[in-house]
């Protein structure tokens, strides 16, 4: 299990990493489909690790619209290379199209869920070669993938027979899957 981050606001989502495989990829794809949000959906990837993006295949297939964003080429490389040669990664990972699916997003500030977000790049002493955070400095909040990394992953895990909690009735919000 790896974690997501979702932020929406009344004009649309972003979803910031999209889990570890298919299966929790669909589950985000159902949480997502419970929100009231209108699209478009956005989905960023922090970094190159299949715990960040090998459910994208799943929201892709749920959401033909969706947009992905990583912040660097290298990001976009390792995601290419990884989905090939992990022996974790199914059919369906493998066989995804991120050369044409994964855009590079090269300006600093993200304006999809109607805030602008900044972007950072660059961290050292990470486990990625690469990796980026996501800051809302409105709210002070940070989406930082692994780069809070330190030989433990910050995420709180739900047990696999728990099912995700429903959507906030809140017209805007950030939550944590």
């Amino acid at each position: 299990m790896s974690n997501s981050y979702v932020l929406w606001t009344q004009t649309a989502t972003l979803v910031i990493d999209s889990q570890s495989s298919t299966a929790e990829g669909a589950n985000l794809a159902q949480f997502l489909k419970n929100l009231t949000t209108p699209q478009p959906l956005t989905v960023y990837v922090t970094h190159g690790h299949p715990d960040h993006f090998f459910g994208l295949a799943a929201l892709a297939s749920a959401f033909p619209s969706l947009t992905i964003y990583v912040a660097d080429p290298q990001i976009k490389a390792d995601m290419i290379t990884t989905a090939k040669t992990n022996p974790g990664a199914t059919p369906d990972v493998v066989s995804f199209d991120y050369a044409d699916q994964v855009q590079v997003y090269r300006a600093s500030t993200l304006n999809v869920v109607d805030v602008p977000l900044e972007i950072r790049v660059g961290f050292v002493d990470t486990e990625a070669d690469i990796e980026s955070v996501i800051a809302d400095p409105a709210s002070s909040r940070l989406f930082t993938g692994d780069v809070m990394y330190w030989q433990a992953h910050m995420y709180v895990d739900i047990p696999s027979s728990a099912p995700l909690a429903p959507a906030s009735t809140s017209e805007e919000g950030v939550r944590r899957e």
